[in-house]
């Protein structure tokens, strides 16, 4: 039976955002080296599309809403794991988190943005506009 472990879980979404910090943040000398995580490794691409597209305050915004993420899935497992009942409150607070509703929107802008410059400047084939549904998905 699997038994939670909330320390190592707590540690993991540590090192998560740390990684994702250094994926968009960091300079290009101070890149991360890939995960032990290969789910994690997925980001680094990810985050060098959105480096290559964004401002940092644009990169700013897509942290905190992987943040926000992370935040509510913690905060919903430790409330399926207690038993209790959130409250509507809570409950809507970390189900728009889970669901990735603001990260999908993000997704979108970004799939966006680079189809219609592909569209003015020549069409393509290239898969580079759809690196972001990897991570919505």
């Amino acid at each position: 039976m699997f038994k939670y472990d909330a320390a190592k879980g707590h540690q993991y979404r540590t090192e998560t955002v740390e990684y994702i910090r250094r994926c968009l943040f960091s300079s290009d000398t101070d890149r991360p080296k890939p995960h032990h995580d290969k789910v994690l490794t997925v980001f680094k691409p990810i985050a060098d599309a959105l480096r290559a597209s964004y401002d940092r305050d644009r990169l700013e915004l897509v942290f905190n809403e992987v943040i926000f993420y992370i935040d509510c899935v913690e905060a919903e497992q430790r409330t399926l794991l207690s038993g209790g009942i959130p409250s509507k409150e809570e409950y809507w607070k970390y189900r728009m988190g889970v669901c990735c509703a603001r990260m999908g929107l993000i997704v979108n802008e970004y799939v966006l943005r680079h189809q219609q410059t592909t569209l003015v400047k020549k069409p393509s084939t290239t898969t580079r506009p759809f690196i972001g549904l990897i991570f919505f998905f």
